[in-house]
């Protein structure tokens, strides 16, 4: 008798073909459910939220909320609680919509027609650009407009330390609750 199968009531390969079937079926089932009540198996994702509805409201105080409003891809429109706009990442398409009041600020994360169209915002914002005109370095930004801080972090837009894809800025925003 071999010690190479623990599990004497099955061969080895039918032991890894029922667990493969297993595999399959899970998945089978998974796609099932997820076409069948789509709600339901995808209620854990924030994104499936963001896509509904595309303004999003943050009660802070008992004052007005800030709004998230998304405008597609990476662009979204940061309006504090006394009203200041900042458009982060503001695309250069089309097909999505885009913003139609005065911007008080503006912010890149890189050099990308799909996060630096700055003539998408209206009005004369402050543009703060996480990276330098060439995206060869970052741009330290730590700025206050109105009641809304802003500041850079500097970040990679891939695994590899910027190998693929370069660099890449984060932007903070903190509204002051005041």
């Amino acid at each position: 008798m071999s010690n190479d199968n623990p599990d004497k009531r099955y061969p080895k390969n039918t032991r890894r073909a029922i667990s493969t079937a297993q595999l399959i079926e899970f998945v089978l089932l998974l796609i099932a459910a997820t076409v069948a009540l789509p709600q339901a198996v995808l209620a854990f994702c924030h994104e499936m939220e963001v896509v509904r509805r595309p303004i999003v409201r943050v009660a802070a105080t008992n004052s007005r909320p800030v709004e998230i409003e998304w405008f597609g891809h990476s662009t979204f429109q940061i309006t504090s609680s006394k009203g200041t706009r900042i458009l982060a990442d503001p695309h250069s398409r089309s097909d999505l919509r885009w913003p139609t009041l005065d911007q008080h600020v503006v912010t890149t994360s890189h050099q990308h027609g799909a996060h630096n169209n700055i003539y998408m915002a209206k009005g004369n914002p402050m543009i703060f650009q996480g990276l330098t005109p060439t995206g060869e370095n970052w741009n330290p930004v730590h700025e206050t407009i109105r009641d809304v801080s802003v500041y850079s972090v500097p970040a990679y837009h891939d695994k590899s330390q910027g190998l693929q894809r370069g660099k890449n800025a984060i932007f903070v925003f903190r509204a002051c609750l005041l």
